[in-house]
């Protein structure tokens, strides 16, 4: 139930007054994304179409009905590029 409220709220009481639909979803997993990689180095661009194939029409629904499952995803696709990136760099110093 805690899961649901913030969306709830944004869909009631944003102040720009924008229900919380497929196209504020949309943008809400893009700021996401955005968010999670600023510079854009870390998600393929293959990922993001992916995420945004997957999820975009229905982002703002599953916030509504608490399901988190696709931000999870999107999140430990950030940790596995992370980590790829990581490995990769360690390997180029020690080069």
């Amino acid at each position: 139930m805690m899961k649901k409220q913030p969306a709830q709220w944004l869909d009631r009481s944003h102040y720009l007054n924008q229900p919380l639909d497929s196209k504020t979803g949309s943008e809400i997993l893009s700021m996401y994304i955005d968010s999670l990689d600023p510079n854009h180095t870390l998600f393929l661009q293959s990922d993001v179409d992916e995420f945004k194939k997957k999820y975009a029409d229905d982002f703002g629904a599953r916030l509504k009905r608490g399901d988190l499952s696709a931000g999870v995803e999107v999140y430990e696709r950030y940790r596995k590029r992370s980590n790829e990136n990581f490995t990769m760099a360690s390997k180029m110093l020690k080069t």
